[in-house]
């Protein structure tokens, strides 16, 4: 790196025009830019310039948004946006209520500890178990063991064709039962990292009512496809699960650190704590407190930078990238497979597909890096079925079929 820190404060002042230099021309380039038309590594939305003036707009405010009272017209507006989440994933107005959060793995971690509080009597959890995808993302093992639980008590269930076996969940769960541990908690992946799939919801149901389970859908990349007719139906019983976490700078091309977490009942999402909080506002009688749902008191106004563009612009042109995406990895995976040397390891169930080269690991590996030293796409990969894959991940609202049908001819001259 070029530039060189220090462990001091700075004492002189220095030209600002010659800092911003620095973090544009020494620094900046060696980020990967999720924004680039050529970004197909990552499920990682593109950013939009209006987000872009809603933060500036946000972060010159400066509102407090943690209670209603402080900024009630600025936290009206964020409340329209939970809203038009609660819509769309089916989940009734009045009794539902979200929140907007840093992404899904504080939303996830937000929803075990709002399961816990509900479904764990008393407060030894020696013996208390959850159960989620082999696939699921990190994130839930990590929020797993932050919150204090055993990490081998989060059952890790198989996967049948690239999803949550759900032969397997219940009978783990009932395993579990008679070994006398306690289940609590389910957590349903809603578009996998390495491969878009999405467990199958009404499969999965039936076994968390039995079982009186908390039923979690982590919908970080997936969840926001509810937008699309193919996506409702791959995602049909998200209306019933008692919390979904999603990500708007995933699918909605909204800036990092943009998450939010849906709970079916909002009476789940209050916690009694002994302090004394008189210094506070006091609370709205009709409206929600912030503060009061979610473990931030301080908080970043981020529903500016989602309200803004879909005001700006509609819903409609969000719901064509994403469209777009979806037709587009369908077609790619076909693309993929007429080439004699690749096979597709994952078809696409939203926008992610992987694939590899025939002749094993070694030239799976030295494809990729052919594929990115081009220029043309930047992939990444990740081992499925326990062979090395490279992944296409289609979100970017700058990437398009030219960009796409430019880079397969560049892989079938490689291969």
């Amino acid at each position: 790196m070029p530039y060189q820190s220090s462990i001091n404060f700075p004492v002189n002042p220095e030209n600002y025009q010659s800092l911003l230099k620095t973090v544009f021309e020494d620094m900046a380039p060696y980020s990967q830019i999720p924004g680039h038309p050529g970004f197909a590594a990552y499920v990682a939305g593109a950013g939009n310039f209006i987000s872009n003036t809603a933060q500036l707009i946000a972060q010159t405010l400066n509102p407090f948004t943690g209670h209603y009272m402080m900024a009630p017209g600025l936290v009206t507006l964020e409340m329209e946006v939970i809203k038009w989440f609660q819509h769309m994933v089916g989940f009734d107005e009045r009794g539902s209520q979200g929140f907007l959060t840093t992404g899904s793995s504080l939303a996830s971690m937000s929803a075990i500890s709002m399961a816990r509080k509900e479904k764990v009597v008393g407060f030894d959890y020696s013996n208390v178990t959850a159960y989620t995808s082999a696939d699921a993302h990190h994130c839930i093992a990590k929020s797993w063991a932050v919150l204090g639980f055993k990490k081998e008590n989060l059952r890790l269930i198989p996967l049948k064709n690239f999803k949550m076996d759900t032969t397997l969940l219940n009978q783990k769960i009932e395993e579990d039962l008679a070994r006398g541990f306690k289940p609590f908690m389910v957590v349903a992946t809603l578009g996998s990292t390495k491969t878009g799939a999405v467990d199958n919801l009404k499969e999965i149901l039936p076994i968390t009512k039995k079982h009186n389970l908390w039923l979690h859908g982590d919908g970080a990349y997936g969840a926001l496809f509810m937008l699309t007719d193919a996506g409702r139906e791959i995602l049909k019983g998200i209306n019933e699960v008692d919390s979904v976490a999603l990500d708007p700078h995933k699918a909605l091309s909204i800036p990092y650190g943009t998450g939010c977490l849906l709970v079916k009942n909002k009476d789940h999402m209050l916690f009694d704590y002994l302090s004394d909080d008189s210094y506070m506002p006091p609370r709205p009688v009709d409206q929600v407190d912030y503060a009061d749902i979610t473990p931030e008191l301080s908080r970043d106004f981020r529903g500016l930078r989602i309200w803004l563009p879909l005001k700006t612009l509609g819903v409609g042109p969000f719901i064509l990238n994403l469209e777009e995406k979806l037709k587009l990895a369908q077609w790619l995976a076909l693309e993929i497979n007429s080439i004699k040397d690749l096979e597709v390891i994952s078809n696409p169930e939203l926008t992610i597909l992987t694939f590899a080269h025939k002749k094993g690991n070694e030239e799976t590996k030295k494809l990729m890096e052919r594929i990115n030293n081009q220029g043309t796409l930047f992939l990444s990969s990740c081992t499925v079925d326990g062979k090395l894959a490279i992944r296409f991940c289609l979100l970017g609202f700058r990437l398009h079929y030219d960009r796409l049908q430019k880079a397969l001819v560049e892989i079938k001259g490689m291969v």
